[in-house]
């Protein structure tokens, strides 16, 4: 293998290790800050917003360590561990995962916090936050339940794989890139709602120039612009040319080593 074919890898894979060592970083410090240093006030409602600290250190720790490995076989080809390259990825892609549902609900307790604030305040304390805990775990299993017996999967990974989407079967990948499409839908809509809604929003009440009488409804233009962005882009996402993917049942002899 050619070195030199490996540079873009390589600065590309140290960047991305070194954005994950800070993000690990800072929330290994929020969380001290939090319950060791005591520096930042506990609060009770905002334990899933702690739990999400932790699932980002995590993640960034795991990402750290499957880049490590990237990196290492970039630069020295002949160092190969078999399966490593899965077992180091696996952990990355699994709390990616649950990141996005922990995600899902804080932002649900968020809604229901702005929009019912008095039912929220009298019923929101019965629901302990430990009641997540098997919904979460619930998840992962899925993600397994999909990988080991929907996907046929059979840890045989070739010596040159270094990315996960080859130490996967076509099948797990495929559904992979769907729950994928999903979570960038899901950030595109709060971009846009940010950007064309409450940005102009916020504009009109705090900013006196700005007012319906100088420049007319302006946020109704943004809003609407956005919509339009929106639905470009979801059509775009969506109805995009798709690749077919064949699925493989086929099983590596046990002799492979």
């Amino acid at each position: 293998m050619n070195n030199s074919l490996n540079i873009p890898l390589i600065v590309v894979a140290s960047s991305a290790m070194s954005l994950s060592m800070i993000t690990f970083l800072l929330n290994f410090h929020l969380l001290l800050s939090i319950f060791l240093f005591k520096k930042v006030q506990r609060k009770l409602n905002m334990a899933l917003i702690y739990s999400r600290f932790a699932v980002d250190m995590l993640y960034a720790l795991a990402n750290v360590l499957n880049l490590s490995y990237l990196i290492i076989r970039s630069v020295s080809p002949d160092i190969v561990i078999k399966n490593l390259s899965f077992f180091t990825a696996w952990p990355t892609f699994n709390l990616g995962s649950v990141r996005v549902l922990l995600v899902f609900l804080i932002t649900l307790d968020r809604i229901f916090a702005c929009c019912f604030p008095i039912f929220y305040r009298r019923h929101r304390s019965k629901i302990p936050n430990l009641i997540f805990v098997p919904l979460i775990f619930a998840y992962t299993l899925f993600e397994h339940h999909v990988l080991i017996n929907l996907c046929n999967f059979v840890l045989d990974i070739p010596i040159s794989c270094l990315a996960f989407s080859c130490s996967v079967s076509p099948c797990y990948r495929s559904y992979w890139l769907y729950f994928e499409q999903s979570t960038r839908i899901s950030l595109l809509d709060a971009c846009i709602i940010f950007t064309f809604d409450v940005l102009p929003s916020f504009l009109f009440a705090n900013v006196p120039g700005i007012n319906f009488q100088n420049v007319g409804p302006l946020t109704s233009v943004c809003k609407n612009s956005g919509f339009v962005i929106e639905s470009f882009i979801i059509c775009k996402v969506l109805i995009g040319k798709k690749p077919k993917v064949t699925i493989s049942n086929s099983r590596i002899s046990p002799n492979a080593s």
